[in-house]
């Protein structure tokens, strides 16, 4: 750290991306712990961030603090808090269809967003069997101006997304593999 504290005498804020610069699956990376904490000690503000939508940032916070890193939910930059905070800052009527896991619907909720969509589809049937018109209902609520979550799809929810895609909603696609903690 004394080597290269010129770099961040300058700097304010430090973002860090947490998976595989911090720790890898439950274990922290040697000395990394020790390095955000003195640059916390320099005064400097961290932000952890990551495309992983599998936690909430309380989560987030939860994991940072077992493996030694202080935190707090306004420190962590994920993508369902993310996509949560600019479909509300939208000002939408009407729901959002999201196609994601439970962590999505955590951070929507956060926000009053009404939402649905989570969780897998069950395909009905072979490929040749599935028709768009057939077996998605489109929910009556949901507006124009509503945006349209998409994550770890199957057959059925890439025939929605087609869909939607021609029609005149607004769309926000989010598409991150999952990655396992």
């Amino acid at each position: 750290m004394d080597r290269s504290s010129g770099f961040y005498r300058g700097q304010r804020h430090i973002s860090v991306v947490i998976r595989r610069v911090l720790w890898e699956a439950s274990k922290e990376i040697p000395g990394s712990a020790d390095t955000i904490a003195a640059l916390r000690k320099l005064g400097k503000k961290i932000f952890y961030i990551t495309n992983n939508s599998g936690k909430t940032r309380s989560q987030y916070v939860q994991k940072c603090k077992s493996l030694g890193f202080h935190a707090a939910e306004e420190d962590v930059i994920c993508t369902g808090h993310a996509a949560a905070q600019y479909i509300n800052a939208q000002n939408l009527k009407g729901k959002v269809y999201c196609v994601g896991n439970t962590s999505m619907g955590v951070e929507l909720d956060s926000f009053g967003i009404k939402h649905f969509g989570i969780g897998p589809d069950e395909v009905p049937g072979s490929i040749e069997q599935i028709g768009i018109q057939q077996h998605v209902n489109l929910d009556p609520e949901v507006s124009k101006n509503s945006f349209y979550i998409i994550h770890e799809h199957n057959i059925l929810e890439n025939m929605f997304y087609s869909y939607m895609i021609t029609s005149p909603g607004k769309m926000l696609s989010i598409n991150m593999a999952l990655q396992k903690p």
